[in-house]
């Protein structure tokens, strides 16, 4: 093999190893991403309590509240 085929075949090696790495990175970092927005949102579904008295359901019953007295 002489000099010149052995630059090319060490610097496509040396491309590939950059490329799967940069594929590695990529795939660690999105997985890792993926589970910090699962987190993120299975902590904002427990995190959070209901004010009471806003919701529709609990204006509702106090507007028929308020009516049944004034009756």
């Amino acid at each position: 093999m002489n000099l010149y085929a052995m630059q090319e075949f060490l610097g496509v090696l040396v491309l590939l190893a950059a490329f799967i790495g940069t594929m590695l990175v990529f795939g660690i970092a999105f997985i890792l991403f993926q589970e910090g927005i699962r987190r993120g949102v299975h902590g904002a579904k427990t995190d959070v309590a209901p004010l009471k008295g806003l919701s529709a359901k609990d204006q509702w019953l106090q507007r028929a509240d308020g009516r049944s007295v004034l009756r």
